[in-house]
């Protein structure tokens, strides 16, 4: 400082000050990379740990006494996907006859109480097809839709 200026002092500050923030800026940016770049690992190995297990279809039907209950409904309408997807395999079966195999053990377990059913399915091309009803629900006439 012997024999400095005061305003070369201030430019020799000046000057030390940017190079910090400049060494500060490229720490910061190395910082930030490496903590994605972490981030980034850490998610593929967490999705590469372990395969899904397929569940197999759990639902067994009841066969409840109609005379036990009331209706609390007076319509219901089931919609079925009958697009391309459901023929793609879940596990050993496909799609489609895992939602068939849903449909027959629920016709199976609702009580005929009186109330109008109905089933429709959408599929390929935005098709809409009414299979059953609108009609007072009954197990066989919903079954041979």
């Amino acid at each position: 400082m012997v024999g400095m200026t005061a305003g070369a002092f201030l430019m020799n500050e000046k000057a030390g000050y940017r190079k910090f923030l400049k060494r500060r800026s490229i720490v910061k940016k190395h910082y930030v990379t490496t903590f994605f770049m972490v981030l980034v690992c850490a998610c593929l190995v967490s999705c590469a740990g372990k395969t899904v297990q397929e569940t197999a279809l759990s639902f067994e039907p009841y066969k409840f006494n109609a005379n036990q209950y009331a209706s609390k409904v007076d319509n219901f309408v089931v919609v079925m996907d009958a697009s391309y997807s459901m023929s793609e395999k879940y596990g050993l079966k496909t799609k489609a006859e895992i939602a068939k195999e849903l449909l027959t053990a629920m016709n199976e377990t609702l009580p005929e109480l009186g109330y109008n059913g109905e089933l429709i399915s959408f599929g390929p091309k935005n098709s809409i097809k009414l299979e059953y009803g609108p009609t007072r629900y009954s197990t066989s006439g919903f079954e041979s839709a």
